[in-house]
């Protein structure tokens, strides 16, 4: 049995949208829900397909307003649950590293998702979970499964199997988990539905428009 958390990042500040972008509403929903319904369709999806190797689960990264935004989150069943990181300050490779230190041992693989990127479809991360299943009966055990974007850079959502827990948790600065996909072995998948991440207002404008 494999037991997947999708993290989804939502710690940040939101300097530039002017306020916590987390609960922007987009198509009658908050940004944040956006991910946590992704999330949660991801898991539907692998118990309908009758897949009973992989267990998902969900853990939501706060930093500032984090009292705000989990009141936003409400109750949810024990599949997601909330992590507070104290140093979100210090940018997103940082929250990342403190949220990976506080999962349970028994966690193979995390699935890093961003709040501020709505148009990442459930498929998408679907997609990549069955890559990362694959992976266990191939060469690549240890590989990480990354998106790539269209000028060819791999980036999130992506996933890291254990192997890479401790990498992870060394991360710090505002790159996120950009610096160890340059050095991992990677299953790479093309994307386009990321594209857009929210960081103005104008951003947000913007999701609605043809890609």
């Amino acid at each position: 049995m494999n037991h997947i958390v999708v993290l989804i990042m939502a710690a940040g500040s939101a300097s530039r949208f002017g306020s916590p972008k987390q609960l922007a509403c987009w198509q009658g929903k908050s940004l944040l829900a956006h991910a946590i319904e992704n999330a949660a369709n991801v898991k539907h999806l692998m118990e309908s397909a009758g897949d009973d190797e992989v267990t998902v689960h969900c853990r939501v990264v706060l930093g500032a307003y984090a009292e705000q935004i989990e009141e936003h989150i409400g109750q949810h069943d024990n599949w997601l649950s909330v992590i507070r990181v104290r140093n979100w300050q210090s940018g997103l490779g940082r929250s990342i590293a403190e949220a990976v230190k506080q999962l349970n041992k028994d966690v193979d693989a995390v699935l890093i998702l961003l709040a501020d990127q709505p148009r990442v479809s459930a498929g998408t991360l679907q997609n990549i979970v069955e890559s990362y299943m694959e992976t266990q009966t191939a060469p690549a055990l240890d590989s990480a499964i990354a998106c790539v974007y269209p000028n060819g850079s791999p980036g999130v959502p992506a996933l890291f199997p254990k192997s890479h827990f401790h990498q992870l948790k060394r991360l710090t600065g505002d790159l996120g988990a950009k610096p160890l996909l340059g050095e991992a072995i990677l299953v790479e998948l093309a994307m386009q539905d990321a594209l857009l991440d929210v960081d103005t207002r104008e951003d947000l404008l913007r999701l609605d428009q043809p890609t």
